[in-house]
Parts: structure tokens; sequence; C-alpha cells
């Protein structure tokens, strides 16, 4: 079974333990609750390949800090999809094997998130009725669905046909999607109780396991939600 590195595994309990030291004072600030709706476009940072939108939703905080309307500090749940596509790849199924198969095809990313961001922020007040909120922080992304294919898939034999350079990815025994860490930056423009959010998560750990093949990079994503505050 794969292993999350001890570095990875730092960086989530350091975000677990951040989240314990602030909650009894979180709990007890001036807080205003909102739902939000959108779609996030994401992409592999070093690959070449189209996104298509996927959906996005979540639950949130927003908490005053040291008694003040400027400074927060922001929790959320969401649900994100993240889609990709790579086309035309190529992997071989064992490497130290001169006749090992060949195989083409394109790969359809499509994984389902649980996100947990943890967010400090400032706010610009316009007015009573305009707000401008410009946040950064850490977030950790669980998967807990992964829906990724392979599509117009090819086998061959003939590998004279094929460079070493041409082979993009091996196949693996077996692939497990784990946890990844995110730097969040985003800016909000309120309207009364109405937002619109702006929000990218710049990926700090890899994420692999996507398929049996051996992919692993980091996923960067930029999102755009309609907000409520209540």
């Amino acid at each position: 079974m794969y292993e999350i590195d001890g570095q990875q595994d730092m960086k989530i309990k350091l975000i677990v333990l951040m989240i314990i030291m602030i909650l009894p004072d979180f709990l007890k600030a001036k807080s205003v609750t909102y739902v939000r709706l959108g779609l996030n476009i994401s992409a592999l940072r070093n690959e070449t390949e189209t996104s298509d939108p996927g959906i996005s939703f979540g639950l949130g905080q927003e908490h005053c800090l040291f008694h003040s309307p400027k400074k927060f500090i922001g929790i959320s749940l969401n649900y994100s999809k993240k889609k990709i596509k790579l086309k035309d790849r190529t992997w071989r199924w064992n490497p130290n094997l001169p006749s090992s198969k060949v195989g083409t095809g394109d790969i359809n990313i499509n994984i389902s998130y649980l996100e947990l961001p943890l967010m400090a922020g400032y706010s610009i007040i316009v007015d009573d009725r305009y707000r401008i909120n410009i946040s950064m922080g850490l977030e950790i992304s669980i998967p807990i669905k992964n829906h990724t294919k392979i599509t117009n898939q090819k086998v061959t034999y003939k590998l004279d046909e094929f460079e070493e350079n041409d082979i993009d990815y091996t196949v693996l025994d077996e692939n497990y999607i784990i946890p990844s860490i995110g730097l969040p930056m985003g800016i909000s423009i309120s309207v009364k109780n109405v937002a619109i959010i702006i929000h990218y998560s710049w990926g700090l750990t890899v994420t692999e396991g996507f398929t049996d093949l051996s992919m692993k990079d980091k996923i960067d994503t930029v999102r755009m939600s309609l907000a409520y505050f209540f």
C-alpha cells in the first residue's frame, strides 16, 4: 500500500495543529457564515493538457480577530471536482523486458476532493454595502472518489515503432491517491450579502496515483464562485 512520505505527513500534521490551536478563540470571535457555488479549472504544472470545468461548492465561516472587523480567519469545508485531459500519452508495462507491450491513449483525470482550507485575511471596507477581502492560507485536499479513465486505448508489441523518448509512463502494480497540500490565495468582492470569490490554489506537494501509470505532478487550481453570507 502506498504510504505518505515523512515531509508531506509533517505538513498535514502542522495544518491540523494550527486548526486545533486557534479553534477556541475562533469560536468566540464575531463571525459570519456563508455558502458558495462555483466552478474550478485545474492543471498539472509540468504537463501539456486541456482542462474541463469542475463543480465546486462549500460552507464556510469568517471570524474577526482582535475585535477588528478588518482582520479575519476563515475556515471552510468544500467539495471540488478536478478534471484534466492528457491526450496521446504512451506507456510501457515493463521497461526491463524488451518484449514488453506498449499502450497509447488519452488519460481523462477526474477526481473528487474534500478540501479544508484555513485562511487569514484582511478586509477593505468601502462602505456599509461594499467590502473587498484578500486572504491567503493553507489547504488540505483529501481525495474521496477517483473517476479517472483512459480512452482511445491501443496496445502494441511493436516496440520498434516507439523511441525511448516517446514513452511517457510505466505501469505500476498498484495506485493510491494521497492527500495533497496547497497554498490558497483569494480575493472576494461583496455587495451586501452576496460576493464573487476568485480563488487560486498553488500545489505544494506532488499528487500521484491518478491511474496505475507512473504519473505524478503538482496540481494548480483556479476557482470562481458566487457566495451568500448569513
